[in-house]
């Protein structure tokens, strides 16, 4: 592959003396509570980062937005609203706990949950809203938290893809009650492998969560999810601690790389991604649009570029989920979405040449299907 959709080395190898000592610093503790209180390091510099009073760390986003609902009071038969439009961990961190994803269908424009059908979807049972940060452009979250505060419901940010995208001048993962990162190494903040943290200022929250993902907690909760692991390890630490000091400048490559791409980009038949202007979007995915996406796909491919597809199949009409009986149909921005957009390379380290290649053969296409 001539450029690949993503290439983790080029930031990997560029922070690998960072990263090598701070794994040196994680060798040489001696004891459990030296490894806990180097996690909790990175906890507070990440919380403080994102302007929280509390930062958790965790195995996977997945079980940072698990914990967190659990901690919010959700339990089984409660419902929780989302995108339509997300991974699929999403929904999987609701009915792992035994509660019902209730899917919302999402806007042309960025992505995000479309606030504006969020009301008619609550019912009784309703404890949450989970807003997904899609592809680093927040969500609506005035008008989102406004509907909560209304039906004294939680909001838990999946924050997944916005490390660092800030709302009203305010980041990700301090809008809501909660917020959920992912750290996986695909994240514009991302460690080798896997990774997760949860953010909030609640101090009932963070005590419950914390009884959650010590496994020798003698807390009550602890009963809710047995004694899983969930917390994070030393080494996945080392590595975000070293890198931590380099989001705001590889979000900014990301920015740049988009507005490349914005410049560069001129094919009738693709719509490029919008960014409204009360945001300050990151990019984690350039996502264009195309009625011919798949036929795209494979030009591209034959000219050695790589791309991906976030994500190809709606929830509703996942095999997963199709216990809740959504048919096709229910959500026609949704389906409409996942038939047309593509994710185009965008990866740090990515270089101006290679932005003109893509673009070029993306251009080219325009007269082929």
């Amino acid at each position: 592959m001539g450029i690949p959709y993503i290439d983790y080395s080029r930031q990997n190898t560029q922070m690998l003396g960072d990263i090598k000592t701070e794994i040196e610093r994680v060798s040489s503790l001696v004891s459990n509570s030296d490894m806990e209180e180097y996690v909790s390091g990175f906890e507070e510099t990440f919380a403080e980062y994102c302007g929280t009073k509390y930062a958790i760390g965790t195995n996977s986003g997945t079980s940072a937005l698990q914990l967190s609902l659990i901690a919010s009071g959700i339990r089984p038969g409660d419902e929780v609203i989302m995108p339509a439009n997300t991974y699929i961990s999403t929904a999987l961190a609701v009915s792992n706990i035994g509660a019902k994803p209730v899917f919302c269908d999402v806007t042309e424009n960025d992505f995000n949950i479309d606030a504006s059908l969020i009301e008619g979807l609550i019912s009784k049972r309703t404890k949450a809203i989970v807003p997904v940060h899609m592809y680093g452009h927040p969500a609506d979250m005035d008008k989102i938290s406004e509907i909560a505060e209304k039906h004294n419901i939680k909001v838990i940010e999946d924050a997944s893809h916005s490390h660092g995208a800030e709302y009203k001048r305010n980041r990700t993962g301090s809008l809501g009650n909660i917020g959920c990162f992912s750290l996986h190494a695909s994240k514009n903040l991302g460690s080798m492998g896997n990774g997760g943290i949860i953010t909030t200022s609640d101090d009932d929250v963070s005590y419950s969560l914390n009884g959650l993902i010590h496994p020798d907690s003698n807390k009550e909760i602890i009963k809710l999810v047995g004694r899983t692991p969930w917390r994070m390890d030393p080494i996945t630490a080392a590595v975000l601690k070293a890198k931590i000091g380099m989001l705001d400048k590889w979000n900014e490559q990301k920015r740049a790389v988009a507005s490349e791409y914005g410049r560069l980009l001129d094919n009738p038949n693709i719509t490029k991604p919008s960014q409204s202007n009360s945001v300050k979007h990151v990019y984690r995915d350039y996502v264009i649009r195309s009625r011919d996406r798949d036929n795209l796909v494979s030009f591209l491919m034959k000219n050695g570029v790589g791309t991906s597809i976030h994500y190809k199949l709606p929830l509703h009409l996942t095999g997963t989920y199709r216990y809740l009986g959504y048919s096709k149909g229910d959500f026609p921005v949704t389906e409409m979405l996942a038939a047309e957009i593509l994710s185009l390379p965008s990866f740090i380290g990515m270089t101006s040449r290679e932005i003109e290649t893509v673009s070029k053969h993306v251009n080219e296409s325009v007269n082929l299907f």
